[in-house]
This record gives structure tokens, sequence and C-alpha cells, in this order.
């Protein structure tokens, strides 16, 4: 009887540790992801996208200088993105740990 007690608080502490350590990587990842958000240029490099285009179709900018705006522009969408997808999945980790959906 004191074992099966045992084992279940046991069980109760590994399943609390987890929600714990589910519910840090969520804060970390959404704090980073904010970070970035609130930081970013994104808004800007669109708009910069659209006009490096322009110009190089007008013939206003070299191939190569489009193509060093577009490694910069890829580079920092990746990071954005990337950054969504692990806050999603932290998400989704702490949700099926607690074993409800949060609001």
């Amino acid at each position: 009887m004191a074992q099966n007690l045992s084992r279940e608080q046991q069980q109760q502490n590994i399943i609390l540790h987890e929600v714990a350590a589910a519910y840090n990587n969520y804060t970390q990842t959404y704090r980073f992801y904010k970070k970035i958000e609130e930081n970013s240029l994104l808004p800007e490099l669109d708009t910069m996208l659209e006009l490096y285009t322009k110009n190089l179709l007008n013939k206003n900018i070299s191939m190569l200088e489009y193509v060093d705006f577009m490694e910069a522009y890829r580079s920092n969408k990746q990071t954005v993105l990337s950054a969504k997808k692990e806050l999603t999945m932290q998400f989704e980790e702490l949700q099926y740990l607690v074993g409800t959906d949060i609001q």
C-alpha cells in the first residue's frame, strides 16, 4: 500500500516537473519571439523587396546587389518564421502535457 502511494507520488512529481519545464520553455520562446517581433524590420524589408525588384527590372541596380539584398531578406524572414514555429510547437507541447486547450 505504501509502495503504491510512493509510486503515485513519484509519478505526480514527474508530471509536475514536465509541465513546469514545458511552461518555462514556452515562456522563454515567447519572450524571444516578442523581442524579434518588436525589433523586426520585416515590414520595411517587404517594402524594400518591392523597391529592389523594381530597381532591378529598371536596371538601376545590379544582379549582385539584388542577390545580396535577397540573402539578407531571406535570413531575416527565416529567423522570424523559425521563432514563430518554435513558439507554436512549445505551446502545443504545453497543451498536450496539461491535457486541455489553453486559451
